[in-house]
């Protein structure tokens, strides 16, 4: 084996080691932040307020879910296929976000005939579809197939601090419950 190789490969092995240190670091942060949240909203807001929320983000949960179908997999598996070639990785780039838009802006349409025929609380609803628009935006299988650990985790966890920020500070009294549908949705666009 040349130094080259043995090069390349110590630098593939430290790269590992950081990526996963941050996505540990990370899914601390994910672990812990509701623990610190969780007790202040349900005294501020009521058991209705975290109900209505919980519900209504289910719902939206899944049309994420339908938007993102295979996805991130897909996306994250081909870009790091195709990490070294510049001209590919764009084409595929550009050929798995537009089977997302295609899925988002059909999925999106189906939410907004169930937020005006179906839900049974608008107001709540249309704050969950800004959950549900965030799919949209959604390109960490890019930066993940790119092996770019460190900016989709740094981005993230500053939103969701700040958003724990915001919480303690904007949240005072029951009904600004409505805040709680722009926190949550911040931990979507992160």
């Amino acid at each position: 084996m040349s130094s080259n190789n043995l090069y390349v490969m110590g630098e593939n092995v430290n790269n590992l080691k950081k990526n996963i240190s941050y996505n540990f670091i990370y899914q601390l942060l994910i672990l812990f932040l509701p623990f610190v949240t969780a007790p202040y909203l349900s005294r501020v807001i009521g058991a209705n307020g975290i109900g209505i929320y919980s519900y209504t983000h289910s719902i939206g949960v899944y049309f994420t879910y339908f938007i993102m179908l295979g996805l991130n997999n897909h996306g994250n598996r081909t870009i790091a296929t195709f990490q070294l070639d510049r001209e590919k990785r764009s084409r595929a780039f550009f050929e798995i976000y537009t089977l997302q838009l295609i899925c988002s802006l059909f999925f999106i349409s189906l939410y907004i005939y169930y937020i005006f025929y179906i839900s049974t609380n608008q107001k709540a609803a249309i704050l969950q579809g800004v959950f549900v628009l965030s799919a949209l935006f959604d390109i960490n299988w890019f930066f993940f197939g790119m092996e770019k650990f460190r900016i989709t985790v740094t981005r993230n966890a500053i939103v969701k601090i700040l958003t724990v920020v915001a919480i303690f500070v904007l949240v005072k009294k029951k009904y600004r419950y409505l805040l709680i549908y722009i926190y949550y949705g911040s931990w979507v666009f992160s």
